[in-house]
């Protein structure tokens, strides 16, 4: 029965953020068997010949050397983890194993020396076999280049790919990616050139910490990842690269995505139509990029979190925010804004969280969601910060007849109120001011 469940847990594949936690599968099960640090240094046929583990962890060694069939005989196993670990390159050539449906290799390789491949850095080929593999970990290795000559022969079940934490510079090793892959985590690599094969069953794409520059309509350009073909794409992150450019069209066809992440950037102007057709976009990060203005979303109705702060975004327009009916949450913290047009925040009728803190806004006629064209629900509860805003002037019309709850004035040069600013606020419960 307890290695029921555990098949049972693999096959489900619990996951955090997309990927799978190596604890919650073998840990609180008897078939688990736990040989990390004991000074191993090679690991021979015979070991635990015919055992019944189905989980094996074996980092932290100093294994060499895994002889060709070693656990083969374990017919149960489907967890193996060999992190930590100097093993030679003829374990990528000759080991295999008929059972294991994940295979964690994280710093297994770091200190040998890798050979060189004319002159473009480390070249690794893989010729594991793995017929049912699902989840293959290969983070922390230095790999700078790496070959997979055959998919079909060595995972041709593979839904997910760590090689997170090396020095790649190349995706070549993707040109005929498999068909079964579903998952891909590049983060901190050296990447420029993001290109494939098809994307066409891939669903999360994550790229942070690399080099590339564009996002481009066209693979035929250096420094730039091309998504063309990542038609059922879900989740895509890259932050933290050095984009400077959305070219118009590159996002043309990704129409099942439903979060974006090109925070922490150097993009300073995204063209009207780049995000056209992100029909089913949830969730979007342009923080910490050099936006001047906020481009434009009027076509993604679904778009629940928006995230726009440490740009310097300067004014916001009436028609800025249009047909964002299921916008929850704004970030516009940590920009320039000085002026805000009246009614600008009108259409979003779910919003929770308005976050104006940190800009220059002296004093403006109204901000707020009135009740004259949308009735919000009474359950929606609306809070605004705009803590440190250089405001020194609260007119009439400030909130007027707003849904605010809460209310973060405080940090600002208030120095004047006007009568009844206040008094058409029925629902507020809470305004922190720091002023006297």
């Amino acid at each position: 029965m307890r290695l029921r469940v555990l098949i049972l847990l693999i096959a489900s594949l619990s996951f955090i953020n997309g990927e799978v936690t190596e604890s919650s599968l073998c840990e609180d099960s008897d078939e688990y068997l736990d040989m990390t640090d004991r000074g191993l240094q090679r690991i021979e046929k015979e070991f635990l010949q015919n055992s019944s583990y189905s989980c094996i962890n074996l980092s932290g060694n100093g294994i060499t050397e895994v002889e060709e069939g070693a656990l083969e005989s374990m017919t149960k196993l489907q967890y193996l983890n060999l992190t930590g670990n100097k093993l030679s390159l003829q374990f990528l050539s000759t080991y295999g194993h008929p059972t294991v449906k994940v295979l964690v290799l994280d710093e297994a390789f770091a200190d040998i020396h890798l050979p060189k491949h004319r002159n473009k850095g480390i070249f690794l080929p893989i010729l594991l076999k793995f017929p049912r593999l699902k989840h293959l970990y290969l983070r922390r290795n230095k790999f700078e280049r790496i070959m997979i000559p055959s998919w079909s022969c060595s995972f041709p079940q593979i839904t997910h790919l760590y090689l997170d934490d090396n020095r790649l510079q190349s995706t070549s090793f993707l040109t005929t990616l498999p068909a079964t892959l579903t998952h891909l985590y590049l983060r901190n690599n050296s990447l420029t050139v993001f290109t494939s094969g098809s994307l066409d069953n891939l669903k999360v794409l994550n790229v942070d910490h690399n080099n590339l520059q564009v996002i481009g309509k066209n693979e035929c350009r250096r420094q730039r990842i091309y998504l063309k073909s990542a038609i059922n794409l879900e989740k895509l992150s890259l932050f933290n690269n050095l984009l400077y450019q959305v070219e118009e069209g590159a996002m043309e066809n990704l129409t099942n995505l439903k979060y974006l992440d090109l925070s922490d950037n150097f993009l300073w102007n995204i063209p009207p139509r780049a995000f056209q057709n992100l029909s089913s976009l949830l969730d979007l990060k342009l923080n910490k990029n050099n936006l001047t203005s906020v481009p434009n979303l009027c076509n993604l109705h679904k778009l629940k979190s928006l995230h726009l702060g440490d740009n310097a975004i300067e004014y916001i327009k009436r028609e800025t925010f249009c047909n964002l009916r299921h916008l929850r949450y704004v970030d516009l913290s940590y920009n320039a804004i000085t002026r805000i047009e009246s009614s600008a925040f009108d259409m979003m009728r779910s919003l929770t969280t308005l976050d104006l803190s940190w800009n220059y806004i002296e004093t403006f006629s109204r901000v707020g969601l009135t009740r004259t064209n949308y009735r919000l629900e009474d359950s929606i509860n609306v809070y605004l910060d705009m803590a440190n805003c250089s405001l020194q002037r609260l007119t009439e019309y400030f909130l007027h007849h707003s849904f605010y709850i809460c209310i973060d004035l405080s940090g600002n040069n208030i120095q004047e109120v006007e009568e009844s600013t206040i008094g058409s606020m029925t629902k507020i419960i809470m305004v922190k001011s720091g002023w006297k």
